[in-house]
């Protein structure tokens, strides 16, 4: 979905939504706060109760703060990339979601052992690759 809002704070910049300015499209994937909050802005937009546009307002603030936070993230991974092991890992569990996976194999796979994987996977993403591999098989 694309959306577009002319919002007061961003013409006059405020320093705390500068990284927001130098991006032209920011990506929501990781984020499931942002599509809610633009649903609940278009529901309001659309019903128009009392006091709807400082509803709208407030949304908007706080998706702007979720974006900036996303977009701070994002600057650090590109800063700190993944391990290439890691990186393999993930896209392979991706892969090969529907098939029966264990994490042993996945490490086989990465050239470390189980142990020395898992640490690293936390180290890396903040969840074992066993609750990352879960994560991924309920979004699908």
């Amino acid at each position: 979905m694309f959306v577009h809002f002319d919002y007061s704070p961003l013409r006059h910049a405020e320093s705390r939504l500068m990284p927001l300015l130098n991006m032209n499209v920011l990506s929501v994937d990781s984020n499931d706060l942002v599509p809610g909050l633009i649903k609940q802005i278009l529901r309001v937009a659309n019903n128009q109760p009392p006091y709807w546009k400082k509803r709208i307002t407030v949304l908007l603030d706080a998706i702007l703060e979720e974006l900036c936070a996303t977009s701070d993230s994002a600057s650090r991974e590109k800063e700190h990339p993944l391990p290439i092991q890691i990186a393999e890992a993930i896209a392979y569990m991706e892969e090969h979601l529907a098939e029966p996976l264990t994490i042993e194999a996945i490490a086989r796979k990465s050239g470390w052992s189980h142990e020395h994987f898992t640490r690293m996977f936390v180290a890396s993403i903040g969840i074992s690759p066993k609750r990352a591999l879960l994560e991924r098989r309920l979004l699908r």
